[in-house]
Order: structure tokens, then C-alpha cells, then sequence
């Protein structure tokens, strides 16, 4: 018998993917097709969810897209994960980005 053929993801294929799923996520936002770009955001976000970066930018395209409960979480993650890598001054800014997004007019 020869050896079962499991399709294996490598850790850098998984990251690869993720930075793809945010460069079409940009291309997306960019023409305007925000639901379409929080659709490629959370892949990349449910693929790599340490990056606090790809979080931000998922809340920020949701709160464009009028989906302020959902855009608040996403930012609320990218707070969190500042705070567990140490970076305090980021997770304040993003605190201060959650609280102009929440004063914004609909």
C-alpha cells in the first residue's frame, strides 16, 4: 500500500493566503465593494487571527458598510490582540478609532 495523500497546508501557505485575501480585500475597498471586502477580510482574518493589523482594517471596512455592531468586535479583537503583544500605545489608538467611529454620523 502506498502512503494515504492527505492535501497538507504549510504554515507559510496558510500566511500567504491570508496576505492575498487582504490584498484583494484592499483592491475591493477601494472600488467601493465594501461587503465584498469584509468577505475576503474575514478569511483572512479566520486564517490568520494574531494580526491585529487585518482586524482593524475588517472593522473599519464593516463600519463603511454601515455594520457598526460587527465593525465595533472587529476592532474591539485588534484591541485585545495589541494588548497581548505588548503594543499599548496601538490598542489606544484603536480604542480612540473605535470611539470617533461610534461619534460618526450614519
Amino acid at each position: 500500500m502506498g502512503k494515504p495523500t492527505s492535501a497538507r497546508i504549510e504554515p507559510w501557505s496558510i500566511a500567504d493566503r491570508a496576505d492575498d485575501l487582504t490584498v484583494r480585500a484592499l483592491r475591493q475597498r477601494r472600488k467601493g465593494e465594501l461587503r465584498r471586502a469584509a468577505v475576503s477580510l474575514r478569511a483572512a482574518c479566520a486564517l490568520d487571527e494574531e494580526n491585529a493589523s487585518r482586524w482593524v482594517m475588517l472593522g473599519d471596512v464593516l463600519f463603511r458598510a454601515g455594520k457598526k455592531d460587527e465593525g465595533a468586535r472587529a476592532l474591539k479583537q485588534a484591541v485585545y490582540l495589541c494588548e497581548q503583544s505588548g503594543h499599548r500605545a496601538k490598542a489606544n489608538v484603536v480604542r480612540r478609532l473605535i470611539l470617533n467611529l461610534a461619534r460618526a454620523p450614519e
